[in-house]
């Protein structure tokens, strides 16, 4: 069983890097597009609601199929996996590719065998055969339901299909079918007997991609007729594909329920229920007429995946410094705003000081005025009022004690020095907050540029899916 998970594994990455771009695009735009909500809503539009959807997934297509070729592959890995609930994983060398494709496969079995009972294989092989089965089973339906014209119509529509086949196609439904010349009482008789689709299963294992898709654009015109619901790997690659996902049928084989399906995790289910397809359509592309890719195509994805991881990691180390350099600046600001307001404090402290000593002057001044104004009144017997009566005595209104000159002085010259230490401390308080002010705008731009490195980083992370799970 190991030995079968690591062949699947090796057949898948191989498959995927013979895809093309558009196939590839097909199959990525396929898991992200695929959506519920728009799905029932497009349903209760009928036929534009599913145009629109349709032209919506070509948008997508038509987008992605411009990037280059090792972006698609390794995006498609990544969303498979992403889909399959897998952990992203750090490639080292092109058999970690096979690995991660090996578990993908095994999961796109466990898928299918829950929504198919009766499905019992366990390799990429069996798995594709029964997809096969499922998507020509239709081919089987009781010709006796149809009428003689709905028969003739169907004969038309095959018999059309195989000539024009290359030879080398039509000998491979011949051989398939155990036939030398494919008639139409042949067809008719394969037709009978439920046989045809098993032909074309066997010849899309023989006639490789090419034959798949007309077999199934010969199928998609013939499903009218006999009045089936194709599955959905029947249209991948397809522009038909919407139509299929919006028939109620097909919402109902994907598991009913659509209150359950209509959130979030309804609409992984149902990329689920695609993955099983997915895999499917990447095998049978492989099997295309054109030369297979070789290891250089391993090795050069290898080698974008190491630049991606490279980027995301210089993106990091600039994201770390400018962290660092914003949480310097940080405690910078934060220091030099505590320093601001401390000395803020000190000098309203100041100029407090210089306010009282100011009061303190005039009431010493008011008192030498009382003494003066006492020492007059006694030699002339009158009183007159002193320029500093306006200030309270300190002992009010008792005789004071005098001042002299040696008070004031002392006096003025602490209000000098305090006027001094305040016109100091208000210009180291200017410096200060223009430095602050310095600061604040070097930490907006630094935040401004950590935020532009984060959103950098983001895009390298987010390059590939489950890039970001392993960095």
């Amino acid at each position: 069983m190991m030995a079968e998970s690591k062949s699947d594994g090796r057949d898948l990455w191989r498959s995927m890097l013979a895809l093309s771009p558009t196939e590839l695009a097909g199959c990525l735009a396929l898991l992200n597009e695929t959506k519920l909500w728009p799905l029932v809503t497009s349903r209760l539009r009928g036929a534009a609601g599913a145009r629109q959807l349709d032209r919506s997934l070509q948008a997508a297509i038509a987008q992605l199929e411009t990037k280059p070729r090792p972006d698609l592959i390794l995006s498609l890995l990544g969303r498979m996996a992403q889909v399959c609930d897998i952990s992203g994983k750090d490639y080292q060398a092109e058999r970690d590719f096979e690995g991660h494709a090996a578990d993908i496969v095994g999961r796109a079995i466990e898928i299918h065998r829950k929504q198919y009972k009766t499905f019992a294989g366990s390799t990429l092989g069996e798995l594709t055969r029964d997809q096969l089965h499922r998507i020509f089973g239709g081919l089987d339906s009781d010709p006796e339901s149809l009428t003689d014209s709905e028969q003739e119509a169907l004969l038309d529509k095959v018999q059309s299909f195989i000539d024009a086949l290359p030879l080398d196609q039509q000998q491979a439904l011949k051989e398939a079918m155990g036939a030398d010349r494919i008639t139409r009482s042949v067809l008719r008789k394969a037709l009978v007997t439920g046989s045809l689709s098993a032909a074309l299963v066997a010849a899309v294992q023989v006639g490789g991609f090419a034959f798949y898709t007309a077999a199934v654009s010969m199928l998609a015109g013939a499903a009218g007729i006999l009045g089936i619901t194709l599955p959905f790997a029947a249209y991948t690659g397809l522009s038909s594909t919407i139509a299929v996902l919006v028939n109620p049928v097909f919402l109902l084989i994907l598991g009913g329920g659509f209150v359950f399906y209509l959130t979030g995790s309804g609409t992984r289910k149902l990329q689920q229920k695609l993955i099983p397809l997915v895999v499917t359509q990447i095998a049978i592309c492989a099997q295309k007429d054109t030369p297979q890719a070789t290891g250089e195509s391993g090795e050069t994805c290898l080698n974008v995946w190491k630049n991606a991881i490279r980027t995301v990691r210089d993106c990091q180390e600039k994201v770390d410094r400018a962290e660092a350099e914003r949480k310097v600046l940080r405690q910078r600001r934060d220091k030099l705003s505590q320093e601001v307001r401390t000395q803020s404090r000190t000098a309203s402290r100041v100029s407090q000081d210089i306010q009282l000593k100011n009061t303190a002057l005039k009431i010493l001044l008011a008192q030498r005025d009382q003494t003066d104004s006492q020492t007059e009144n006694r030699a002339v017997g009158s009183q007159p009022r002193s320029k500093y009566s306006g200030v309270e005595s300190p002992r009010g209104g008792s005789t004071p004690n005098r001042v002299t000159d040696a008070d004031l002085s002392a006096m003025r010259k602490e209000i000098h020095m305090l006027t001094a230490e305040s016109n100091d401390l208000k210009l180291k308080l200017s410096r200060s907050r223009s430095q602050l002010r310095l600061l604040d705008t070097q930490l907006k731009n630094a935040v401004a540029s950590l935020r532009e490195k984060k959103s950098r980083l983001d895009v390298a992370r987010n390059r590939y899916p489950g890039l970001a799970d392993i960095t």
